[in-house]
């Protein structure tokens, strides 16, 4: 399964947001504006789920999916800093709640704490050069303390 793009170009120069026709025969084949209305469907979707953003900064001038959420964490004031981390204390199991929705939720939780390439946060006062993926060590840590 071909993963999606990260970047979402939007400069008005470029047709169809710079996506290029599928190569002639391929399985599943699209051209580049099939591509950019699917992306603006999406986009436009996610403007529906946050009417509160102006579409446009979501639909017309958003350069990534990143930069969607750095919108949506900016405006609700939820950026990651890495003090949210000590949140994790507060989960618990809920009345009427399965076991599995709380090991859901903290894999959210920790998934949502993993340090990005190009983020706010360092380590070591480095810069991060890849995004960091739950390990399985980590993973059975989790599935210990659900």
């Amino acid at each position: 399964m071909e993963s999606p793009p990260r970047h979402i170009n939007n400069e008005s120069s470029l047709t169809n947001r710079g996506f290029a026709n599928d190569d002639e025969g391929t399985e599943n084949e699209r051209t580049a504006a099939k591509k950019a209305h699917h992306l603006e469907l999406m986009l436009g979707q996610i403007a529906n789920f946050c009417p509160v953003i102006a579409d446009k900064y979501i639909i017309s001038e958003s350069t990534s999916i990143s930069s969607v959420w750095q919108a949506i964490r900016l405006h609700f004031g939820f950026q990651v800093t890495g003090g949210r981390f000590l949140d994790l204390a507060d989960l618990h199991l809920e009345p009427e709640e399965r076991n599995e929705d709380l090991y859901q939720r903290i894999v959210a939780f920790v998934d949502d704490s993993l340090l990005k390439q190009g983020g706010l946060i360092k380590h070591h006062d480095e810069e991060i050069t890849e995004d960091e993926q739950i390990s399985p060590t980590l993973e059975n840590f989790l599935v210990y303390i659900g």
